[in-house]
């Protein structure tokens, strides 16, 4: 019986590494339909055999497996894994007897399969006995001859040892062998500025062991790497990507190369997630001149190199023909140029995507056309690298928007607007259509499951993720701005599309299933609105609750940077469609809302000459209170429980040397500003306080709307009538002309 287990438990190990594991989603990749089906029958139908062994039966399993390893290695490592795994799962607290043999002399002389064996074991050690290998394996690599420093008997299974020790210790304070790696360089061991395939195996592993162990020792013990070893580590960086530019073809890569890719990406993501780690520089683990010097010099010379890489990778492979190891490269790779700075992703060389009219420089343009093309693609790796790069490009481009009159288009009322990105608009569009006819008899408030690996998933995390690309650009633009593009929302009708697409998306209850969840906001139930989506690129698969999680953010975004337009979208439902959303936002979305509007009054670092701002968290208040010389006046904002759906509540408050008259149209101001206006209450602010600064300062208001600033496109009154002399804003009086089927002047009625 034990014997036939074993053989069981190989074959689910041949199929797990046939796939990777859990870590990759069938769909994606090139497997056998068998593999498919089977595997989760035999899983299932082991779960039995599992809750019904006793603790001898565990012992001698477990005793056999390990043997098998010693004696065969490869999958028979990853079956001992997997009963030691299972044996913790179903025995809890039972002593696994088997890692006793760590201690007796069978791992003196390393093999192939000893290796594999002892990186099984050593994660169920104690950490004084991890602490003990740790310190043999170290011996011996720096007493290792020259001739055995890519032998799997000398340096290169001590690495490989000493590499799974580091992973599994919880506190490491310095690691003796940094010095004796530096000096091999003196032997022409590594593969620096040289083409893979002229090196051999041993060579190559021994490279990817250093890579592997330098990435584990910048993670862990950064505090003990000196000036000297630092710039062993990144020059080494910087010779390894020649070599794979040196390396690559269009024809395809052998799998040692793709190996050799991955890990050098992975160093690079350890890198740069220190370097940009505040807390570690305020910790002392990295030192200023480290910092300077990455930035100024590694840092662009790195992914200057990179970047092409990561752009050949993805735009080289058949997408429809992926294999296991192209996946785990592009989980690397695409991964490590999410790290790359912005300026240097505006400086990247590719084949020119152009549209035409567009006021974006050609290069950043092209970069973005790609990712773009890319945003769309089914593989998850190259769609999630796309975002999260876009994310970063995306809060420069309403810069090419200003003051370019001919991207902006007039409505009938007169109100302007600025179209989005013409890359970004399509992959909406395109996404929209298609995702519309799949969604259409989805009733409202009823979600729906999309499975991973179909077209529809694809489509779905396109749409989601091209509309928080959008938020992201329209939050970055200025006030002026703001609203011309909420213009283009509101004329287009994509925002109420997305609207309803997302109330058939979300879960009626999204709640978290990690119970261990906290929620960063005090009295809130932890929920999928309380916690960003992870969208992790590596270690990370697809699943059904991602593209719900992800329409729970954008929802919450939307609320967040378009209030107005989603208030007005809600007035406009149905009776049933309205309490359902108001109920779900109520409870869900509200207190988050709140709590943010809160504290970004009480965190806020501007400062408003004449205007104090402070915020009461209980009763959802914000009291603002204006100063000019004589005069004080202070407005009271109250927001809603349903907020952003009911309107903000304005109530006066104390005020001295002011007119009743004069504050009843303050007053409101300040109402059609937070009521119109798409943006948080500090933005409403500056708004209401920019316009009583402006009638302070002598400017006229408009004699339609008694206001200096436009309470939607925050323009100011700058047609004049050539009669009275009178000024109006161009909105104003459009709206005027129309609805008085006239174009006299509203105020001495010549013609204007």
């Amino acid at each position: 019986m034990e014997d036939y287990i074993l053989e069981v438990v190989y074959s689910m190990q041949w199929s797990l590494a046939i796939s990777n594991s859990e870590q990759l989603n069938d769909e994606e990749v090139m497997l056998p339909g068998y593999l498919k089906q089977s595997s989760p029958i035999i899983s299932a139908a082991m779960d039995t055999v599992w809750a019904v062994l006793t603790i001898n039966q565990w012992d001698s399993l477990i005793s056999k497996s390990c043997e098998r390893s010693m004696e065969f290695g490869e999958l028979w490592a990853m079956t001992l894994k997997c009963l030691i795994e299972k044996f913790k799962k179903y025995e809890a607290g039972q002593e696994l007897k088997v890692i006793h043999i760590c201690k007796t002399d069978r791992f003196d002389i390393l093999t192939e399969e000893s290796v594999g064996t002892l990186k099984v074991l050593i994660p169920y050690l104690q950490q004084n006995d991890i602490s003990m290998i740790l310190d043999i394996h170290t011996a011996k690599l720096i007493t290792s001859p020259q001739e055995n420093i890519t032998e799997i008997h000398g340096c290169l299974g001590a690495l490989c040892v000493i590499h799974t020790c580091l992973l599994s210790l919880t506190k490491v304070t310095e690691v003796a062998i940094l010095e004796a790696i530096s000096d091999w360089k003196d032997f022409d061991i590594f593969l620096f500025s040289r083409k893979v395939e002229d090196v051999g195996c041993k060579v190559l592993f021994l490279n990817v062991e250093v890579i592997r162990f330098l990435s584990v020792t910048v993670q862990k013990i950064p505090r003990s790497l000196s000036a000297q070893t630092w710039d062993f580590i990144l020059c080494s960086l910087v010779e390894w990507i020649q070599s794979i530019t040196d390396s690559i073809t269009d024809e395809g890569n052998s799998i040692y190369f793709k190996v050799f890719c991955a890990e050098i990406s992975n160093l690079i993501h350890a890198i740069v997630t220190l370097l940009e780690d505040e807390n570690a520089s305020k910790a002392a683990l990295i030192s200023p001149d480290l910092i300077s010097e990455w930035k100024e010099f590694f840092s662009p010379g790195i992914f200057t190199a990179f970047l092409p890489l990561f752009f050949k990778f993805t735009n080289s492979l058949d997408q429809n023909l992926i294999s296991v190891s192209d996946h785990l490269l592009l989980q690397s790779v695409c991964r490590a140029a999410c790290c790359a700075p912005c300026e240097l992703l505006q400086q990247v060389e590719l084949k020119p995507r152009l549209v035409p009219s567009c006021t974006i420089p050609d290069v950043l343009q092209t970069v973005m056309n790609h990712l773009m093309g890319m945003l769309q693609s089914k593989v998850r790796p190259i769609q999630l690298a796309a975002y999260k790069i876009l994310a970063k490009l995306m809060s420069l481009l309403p810069e090419y928007d200003k003051g370019r009159s001919d991207v902006a288009n007039t409505d009938e009322t007169g109100e302007t607007n600025v179209p989005l990105p013409e890359m970004l608009k399509e992959a909406i569009i395109s996404s929209t259509f298609y995702l519309e006819s799949v969604l259409e008899d989805v009733p409202v408030g009823e979600c729906i499951t999309v499975e991973s690996g179909t077209e529809v998933y694809q489509t779905t995390m396109t749409y989601l993720l091209a509309w928080r690309l959008a938020l992201i650009f329209f939050k970055a633009a200025p006030v002026e701005l703001r609203a011309q593009y909420a213009n283009f929302f509101r004329q287009s009708g994509l925002v109420d599309s997305l609207l309803i697409n997302l109330f058939r998306l979300m879960p009626i209850v999204p709640l978290l299933s990690d119970k261990d969840a906290k929620s960063p906001f005090k009295g809130v139930q932890p929920s999928m609105f309380t916690q960003e989506p992870a969208l992790e690129i590596k270690g990370c698969g697809s699943s059904p609750i991602e593209p719900q999680h992800l329409a729970c953010s954008v929802y919450n975004n939307t609320l967040e940077d378009l209030p107005a337009m989603v208030r007005q979208w809600w007035n406009s439902q149905n009776k049933r469609i309205k309490e359902h959303i108001d109920r779900f936002t109520t409870k869900f979305t509200s207190p988050i809302l709140c709590a943010k509007e809160i504290q970004g009054v009480q965190k806020s670092t501007t400062k408003m000459d004449n205007m104090t701002i402070k915020a009461r968290s209980k009763t959802r208040e914000v009291i603002a209170t204006y100063r000019m010389d004589d005069m004080s006046m202070d407005l009271v904002i109250k927001l809603a429980v349903n907020h952003p759906l009911g309107v903000i509540v304005v109530d006066s408050g104390k005020r001295v040397g002011v007119s009743a008259a004069q504050w009843r149209n303050w007053m409101l101001q300040m109402t059609t500003f937070l009521v119109h206006q798409n943006g948080t209450i500090v933005d409403g602010l500056k708004v209401w306080k920019s316009n009583i600064d402006k009638r302070f300062e002598g400017t006229d208001d408009c004699m339609i709307c008694y206001s200096v600033i436009h309470g939607s496109n925050y323009s100011l009154p700058q047609l004049t009538c050539k009669t009275c002399k009178k000024k109006f804003h161009s909105a104003c009086l459009y709206k005027w002309f129309n609805t008085s089927n006239q174009s006299s002047c509203p105020l001495c009625r010549n013609l204007f």
